[in-house]
């Protein structure tokens, strides 16, 4: 059974649930599917207008309202989003 820790829930459908998966970072989408962000990464939520950065080194999140990154760099979703999500959360669905 994996073990996730959810750091920050999105708001927005389409932006990203931040937290942890068996002590790693990670990521998760509205559907349940959450990834191991295996590497430095910007994600950008703009539902939310927040932008998490995540250096990989230290192994976690920081957060900046997006009006203060300018739109600087931010990682495209496919850099970490797999084929098969390295764990499913089941999700109520409305």
């Amino acid at each position: 059974m994996a073990n996730l820790i959810v750091t920050h829930r999105a708001t927005h459908p389409t932006d990203w649930h931040l937290g942890r998966l068996d002590g790693q970072p990670a990521v998760g989408d509205h559907e349940g599917n959450w990834y191991i962000v295996d590497s430095d990464a910007v994600i950008h939520n703009p539902g939310d207008r927040l932008v998490f950065v995540l250096k990989h080194e230290y192994g976690e999140w920081e957060c900046v309202h997006d009006m203060h990154w300018q739109d600087q760099y931010v990682d495209p979703h496919d850099r970490w989003v797999k084929p098969t999500p390295d764990y499913v959360e089941k999700v109520e669905q409305r």
